[in-house]
C-alpha cells in the first residue's frame, strides 16, 4: 500500500509540470510583436518637382527638354490702337471705303496700297480714345515717296478734348527727318493727317478710365463706334 501512494503522487507531479510548461508556451505564443510605426517623409527634390509654375508664365519645352518659364506678353503701348479701346471716328475721303487692301477699322496701323483713283490726299484720321488720355509721344512710320516729284511724305497730328469735329490744336509734323514728336497734351480725340498714306501712327500716354455706360457698337461701314447704354 505504501508503495502505491508514492507511485500516484510521482504521477500527479509528472501531470502538473506538464501542465506548467503548456501554459508558458501558449502564454509566449500569445504575445504579438510590435509593429513599426512612422510617417513618410519627402525629399527636397520630390518636393520640387512637384511644386507649381507660377500661374503669369507660360511653360515652353527647353532644347534639353525640360520647361523652361517664358514671360507673357506685354499691352499694347499704342494708345491709338483698337486693343485700347481706341476707335476710328471719321475718315477722309470717303473713297478710302473702296480700297482693296487693309483695315480702317485699325487705321493705326496702317493702311492698304491698292486705292481707287479717286481717293487723292490729305488723308484725314480721326481717333476717339476711350477717354481722355495724357499724350507724351507720337510716332509714325511713313512710306517711301508715292510721287518723286512731290511733296515729302508727312503726318501732322492734332488733339481735341471738346470733339471729334472742333477745338483741334495742331501739336506737330512727323517727316522724313524724324520719327516721333514729343508732346505734352491731353486728348480725347486725336486727329492724323496725311499728305499720302503711311505704315502705321501711334500715340504714347496715361488713358484715364472709360466714362461709365460705354459701350463699343460696329457701324454698316465696319467702324466701331461708342455708344452711351440707357439707363435705368
Amino acid at each position: 500500500m505504501r508503495h502505491s501512494g508514492f507511485v500516484s503522487a510521482c504521477a500527479l507531479l509528472i501531470a502538473v509540470a506538464a501542465c506548467a510548461g503548456r501554459g508558458g508556451q501558449s502564454g509566449s505564443a500569445s504575445s504579438p510583436a510590435p509593429e513599426a510605426t512612422g510617417a513618410v517623409t519627402e525629399t527636397p527634390a520630390a518636393a520640387a518637382s512637384t511644386a507649381p509654375l507660377p500661374a503669369a508664365a507660360t511653360v515652353a519645352p527647353s532644347s534639353e527638354g525640360t520647361p523652361v518659364v517664358v514671360p507673357t506678353d506685354t499691352p499694347e503701348p499704342n494708345i491709338l490702337s483698337t486693343a485700347n479701346g481706341t476707335v476710328l471716328r471719321s475718315y477722309s475721303p470717303p473713297a478710302l471705303d473702296r480700297m482693296n487692301d487693309g483695315n480702317l477699322g485699325n487705321a493705326a496701323h496702317g493702311i492698304g496700297v491698292e486705292l481707287p483713283s479717286d481717293a487723292k490726299p490729305p488723308f484725314v484720321f480721326t481717333f476717339e480714345l476711350p477717354a481722355v488720355a495724357k499724350i507724351s509721344e507720337f510716332q509714325a512710320a511713313l512710306r517711301a515717296a508715292a510721287d518723286p516729284q512731290g511733296p515729302a511724305p508727312s503726318v501732322t497730328f492734332a488733339v481735341s478734348t471738346s470733339g471729334a469735329d472742333s477745338g483741334f490744336s495742331d501739336v506737330g509734323t512727323i517727316d522724313a527727318a524724324k520719327k516721333t514728336l514729343p508732346a505734352d497734351v491731353q486728348a480725347r480725340w486725336v486727329r492724323v493727317t496725311a499728305n499720302q498714306l503711311f505704315d502705321s501712327v501711334g500715340a504714347t500716354g496715361t488713358i484715364a478710365a472709360p466714362p461709365a455706360g460705354l459701350v463699343p457698337t460696329e457701324s454698316t461701314s465696319g467702324i466701331m463706334t461708342p455708344r452711351r447704354t440707357a439707363r435705368s
